[in-house]
């Protein structure tokens, strides 16, 4: 089972329509069962994913945040919340999408996807996000997968909470552990107001109930190629993980 997460970049760059076509062989040729998209915003390329990948979102949030889910594996349910905590420093609201599928066997599990406040002084928001996110979760009372770009690293305090409750990094002991997925070689990063340092924060975490019925067999940071006009897929990139069914 191929769990794969990564956030799009709306349509922004100097040729959008190219880069978002690309993006989407990309992924395609990646063959995910799961498939967490953030800043989906761009209906032509949701579209053309849905015919591609064979199936509708199982769960989505267009507006501002463009979440997406999509899955080759049975859907039980699936929604959408919106964090109540918020961001003073942000013109709109975080939210999370989640679909309960049936993995091996039929055996359920939850899986989220979310994008975090991003600015570097909103450490506290995304600290009481990551804490819905878990509450949220437990509550399902499910193995539990969660996706997306956290716009932290996993050892970083907000998401200290998910690591107590047994969360860890899908990339964890790999040789891609410690490889960015905002790298600052990525020349659309350079159009950004604000500068970061190279790091990870582009994530998947499994609980220790979805480790004991799926345990890891590879993952890796994906979709940090260029095409043949040396564009990349996005600002991001991905982050890939396979489980044994």
């Amino acid at each position: 089972m191929k769990i794969l997460s990564f956030n799009v970049w709306g349509a922004y760059g100097p040729d959008p329509d190219a880069r978002l076509e690309f993006a989407s062989s990309e992924i395609m040729r990646l063959d995910a069962d799961l498939l967490c998209l953030q800043e989906a915003t761009n209906a032509v390329f949701v579209e053309r994913l849905s015919r591609e990948f064979g199936s509708a979102p199982a769960a989505a949030v267009r507006d501002g945040v463009g979440l997406v889910i999509f899955s080759r594996l049975p859907v039980r349910s699936s929604g959408s919340a919106e964090f109540t905590s918020r961001s003073s420093l942000e013109r709109y609201d975080r939210k999370f999408v989640w679909a309960v599928v049936a993995g091996g066997n039929g055996e359920e599990f939850l899986v989220a996807n979310t994008h975090l406040s991003w600015k570097a002084e909103d450490e506290a928001t995304r600290t009481a996000q990551a804490a819905e996110l878990l509450a949220f979760g437990i509550s399902r009372k499910l193995p539990m997968v969660f996706c997306g770009d956290f716009n932290c690293e996993f050892r970083s305090k907000p998401l200290a909470a998910l690591a107590r409750a047994g969360f860890s990094d899908a990339l964890e002991g790999t040789a891609h552990e410690f490889r960015p997925s905002w790298d600052n070689r990525n020349p659309f990063i350079q159009s950004h107001k604000s500068t970061f340092p190279n790091r990870r924060v582009d994530l998947i975490l499994t609980d220790a109930a979805f480790r004991r019925r799926y345990p890891r067999n590879h993952a890796e940071v994906v979709l940090d190629r260029v095409d043949g006009r040396g564009v990349f897929p996005s600002d991001h990139y991905g982050v890939l993980a396979e489980f044994d069914t």
